[in-house]
């Protein structure tokens, strides 16, 4: 069975967590960056997991577009929704119905992974604002494991 794993990352903890399920699920898995390749033909995946990050409330453009004019195909497709997100102030259900209704709905796995700040990647813009914000002025990880394990169990149930 193949599965793709369609992302879009900022500073890089989403693909992070894309590498950490292409090495544990026991299947070719194929891993798609948006940033770099904007159409991807889904035909050949039974299993289609979506990853973004999300940055003030919002997930990345090219996550958001790429769900919009794929939705239709989406919603035939087994379907898994994650993302790197901090602000614990918003529920887990809010985070992951940014990527559409539909695909909220439908999703057969639904996790929020934890984050991770890398403080020299971020921009002066956003240095100001992340402190203003959270006082944070120096990179961490706050990625839950527990939740990734889990995640991959999840996609493993899928198969």
């Amino acid at each position: 069975m193949s599965i793709a794993i369609i992302y879009s990352t900022r500073h890089g903890s989403v693909f992070k967590c894309a590498k950490i399920f292409k090495e544990k699920v026991a299947d070719e898995i194929r891993l798609f960056d948006l940033n770099q390749k904007k159409h991807i033909s889904l035909t050949d995946y039974n299993i289609v997991i979506l990853g973004a990050s999300v940055y003030f409330g919002r997930i990345q453009r090219e996550m958001d577009r790429f769900c919009q004019l794929n939705n239709r195909v989406l919603l035939t497709k087994n379907v898994g929704l994650f993302l790197c997100a901090g602000e614990k102030s918003l529920k887990r259900n809010s985070y992951l119905s940014l990527f559409g209704f539909d695909l909220f709905t439908a999703a057969k796995i639904k996790r929020v992974l934890g984050h991770e700040l890398y403080y020299e990647k971020l921009s002066f813009l956003e240095k100001i604002m992340i402190k203003l914000r959270t006082g944070k002025d120096k990179s961490y990880s706050d990625l839950d494991y527990k939740e990734i394990s889990l995640f991959v169990d999840e996609i493993n149930s899928l198969k």
